[in-house]
């Protein structure tokens, strides 16, 4: 089993690529880290769901989600890959 393990290994280590910003280290600013970004969007949809808000206020809600990952794309291609490329 040990050897064919093995060459099944060596078979597709040729398909095998780096992820994008490889062996990068990246530091977003404070404004962009926000790490509970969707929980809001789910707990409104859950709050939605259970009537205690209207399905504009998901709408809203996911509106401002999107336009902080808008700003995290913008600041990403700005600030990392025009400077650094993908690290590839």
């Amino acid at each position: 089993m040990t050897k064919d393990f093995a060459a099944w290994q060596a078979a597709n280590v040729k398909y095998f690529y780096k992820p994008v910003f490889w062996n990068m280290n990246i530091s977003l600013p404070a404004s962009l880290a926000t790490a509970d970004a969707a929980q809001s969007v789910e707990d409104t949809i859950k709050d939605c769901c259970h009537g205690k808000q209207k399905v504009s206020d998901v709408q809203a809600a996911i509106a401002a989600w999107k336009s902080g990952g808008d700003r995290l794309r913008q600041w990403l291609t700005t600030h990392v890959l025009e400077k650094y490329g993908t690290g590839q």
